[in-house]
């Protein structure tokens, strides 16, 4: 589909890496903020919390 290279270009891809990587710092800040930083380096810190 030639059509689809136009949409899938350098900016989609910086733009769509870019909010992944906001997504995954603004979880590991609310864990931080919720649990201390020792439980979210654990990586079961919605499981066990503290």
């Amino acid at each position: 589909m030639p059509e689809l290279s136009r949409y899938i270009n350098c900016g989609t891809v910086l733009a769509f890496l870019g909010f992944s990587v906001f997504v995954v710092l603004g979880i590991a800040l609310a864990q931080i903020l919720c649990y201390g930083p020792g439980g979210a380096g654990t990586g079961g810190s919605l499981r066990y919390p503290g």
